[in-house]
């Protein structure tokens, strides 16, 4: 059975390692930001095992009512096995208190099937794509992206509630990208 274990940030250099080999630099912040993200309890990283065995991380947002899939990756040796569902899943174990989790998504690319297969991924457990015009802000401006919602609890929230919770989000996850409130005034 796949489990979650908490780590600290002196735990977290193997998997920021990792997530600099499995996600793109522009969607990446520095090691320091992370490390205060941790260190601060407005963010958690999950290390999911089964077995005794490593299997993938999360990096989880957790505001009063939702949480926010901030990263989600499995180790290359582990993918295809079904353990990224299984995490998901699982976290709606690990945060019993919780409405719902929101999580952004790229935008599907012709160019790389990745975008098609990660969008199918999240439908297939029960992700529902939002209608907002989402950006992730960056150090060089921000990345259209896809905003979505998993409901734990209850369905998705009023457009007003989903701001105020964006608006937390990147005070806190992206409070290093100097441009921030810009990219959100161009969201809501």
């Amino acid at each position: 059975m796949l489990h979650f274990r908490k780590i600290n940030s002196e735990d977290f250099h193997g998997i920021y390692h990792d997530m600099l080999e499995q996600f793109p630099l522009s969607e990446l912040k520095a090691y320091q930001t992370f490390a205060e993200l941790i260190d601060n309890g407005a963010y958690d990283v999950l290390i999911a095992e089964k077995e005794n065995a490593p299997v993938g991380y999360c990096l989880i947002f957790k505001g009063e009512k939702y949480i926010f899939l901030d990263y989600i990756a499995i180790f290359r040796i582990r993918q295809g096995k079904g353990f990224g569902g299984e995490m998901l899943e699982k976290l709606k174990e690990f945060y019993p208190d919780k409405n719902g989790c929101f999580l952004e998504v790229e935008k599907p690319n012709p160019e790389d099937i990745n975008t098609y297969r990660r969008i199918r991924f999240y439908d297939m457990h029960g992700a529902e794509k939002l209608d907002i015009n989402y950006l992730y802000p960056n150090k060089d401006g921000s990345l259209p992206m896809d905003l979505y919602y998993i409901g734990y609890k209850t369905k998705v929230p009023a457009k007003e509630e989903i701001k105020e919770f964006i608006e937390s989000v990147f005070e806190t996850i992206h409070r290093d990208i100097p441009h921030r409130r810009k990219v959100l005034a161009e969201i809501f």
